[in-house]
């Protein structure tokens, strides 16, 4: 009888620390899921306000071109309006590079009247094309600078997606294992459970 109550109070100890550990497993299991659920939240509202910023920065950029093109045409009314932005500075840089040809083929006129008039005229000319390649350097300064924002905005939030996604799958690997566990001890304790009764 002695041995009896031994047996039967070392499988009581046996079955208070394996349901113990089973309840330590649920709550861990718990906070886990609170935990990821958090960080799945706050990846979600960062993914969010990254795809806003790059939509933005593309509007701006879709502006900017919207306005190089009208200045382009603008600045040279032979210009087809309908050409996209890059074959438009090309043709701008062409027409520049003629009227810059045009200038200095400008024979000087024997009279001294004429050439004063003339080299005015080459001085308007030279001015012209100077004011042009500085508007077209600045329009092309511009456009470079917001495509490269556009595109750190679009590997920044690739990124962080990669980061979320790495992050969920090792929260569910976690939770998988946890799961296992709790299963065993709740297997262990049902055993236990049994042992006790037939003990008993």
């Amino acid at each position: 009888a002695e041995a009896q109550k031994i047996v039967d109070e070392d499988w009581r100890d046996k079955f208070e620390v394996l349901h113990m550990e089973h309840e330590k497993m649920l709550a861990k299991q718990k906070m886990l899921q609170i935990e990821f659920e958090t960080e799945l939240s706050k990846y979600q509202g960062d993914m969010e306000s990254i795809k806003s910023k790059n939509n933005d920065l593309n509007s701006s950029l879709a502006e900017a071109k919207k306005a190089s093109t009208a200045l382009l045409v603008r600045l040279f009314p032979a210009l087809p309006p309908n050409l996209e932005l890059s074959q438009l500075e090309e043709q701008a840089k062409e027409s520049l590079e003629d009227l810059q040809a045009v200038a200095e083929r400008t024979p000087s006129p024997s009279k001294p009247a004429p050439v004063e008039d003339n080299s005015e005229e080459m001085e308007k000319l030279e001015s012209q094309v100077a004011h042009y390649k500085t508007v077209l350097a600045q329009t092309e300064s511009m456009l470079n600078s917001l495509q490269a924002s556009v595109e750190s905005a679009e590997t920044e939030w690739r990124l962080k997606l990669e980061v979320a996604n790495k992050e969920l799958n090792d929260v569910k690997m976690q939770n998988s294992s946890l799961a296992a566990k709790a299963s065993d001890l709740e297997a262990s304790s049902a055993i236990a459970k049994q042992a006790e009764e037939v003990d008993s």
